[in-house]
């Protein structure tokens, strides 16, 4: 028998299948996979179930590139940047919590070049 947590990443990724294969409304899958809870006794299931679809979407998010920038003006830049680094031209995004500057993300790679991450650094060395 699976343990829990293999048990719970499989409904996920089934779930997650489902999704990909016939996007329709979440809800309907959703209660369907109550449903089929229910009726095997497995309802105690859903917090891990829940926490596999998290880190099933990190996981895919960490693959994707994605480009944040804090402002519209900072975009050409900051795609200038990206293809520098070597990634392919990746969809961009303004990111208002960054202040200035930009952040790419994609492959398991963080670039950050923020004025965000700036500060944090210096409030970080300044209250050690």
């Amino acid at each position: 028998m699976q343990n829990t947590k293999s048990l719970a990443s499989s409904y996920a990724a089934a779930l997650a299948r489902a999704w990909r294969a016939a996007p329709r409304d979440a809800s309907i899958l959703v209660e369907n996979l109550l449903a089929h809870l229910r009726a095997k006794g497995r309802l105690a299931l859903l917090p891990a179930i829940a926490r596999a679809l998290k880190r099933e979407e990190k996981r895919e998010s960490c693959q994707s590139p994605l480009l944040e920038v804090a402002r519209e003006g900072e975009k050409k830049e900051a795609l200038h940047s990206a293809l520098r680094s070597g990634f392919a031209a990746p969809p961009i995004v303004v990111n208002n919590s960054l202040i200035r500057g930009w952040r790419l993300r994609g492959g398991g790679t963080l670039i950050d070049h923020s004025a965000k991450r700036a500060l944090i650094e210096i409030y970080q060395n300044s209250t050690r």
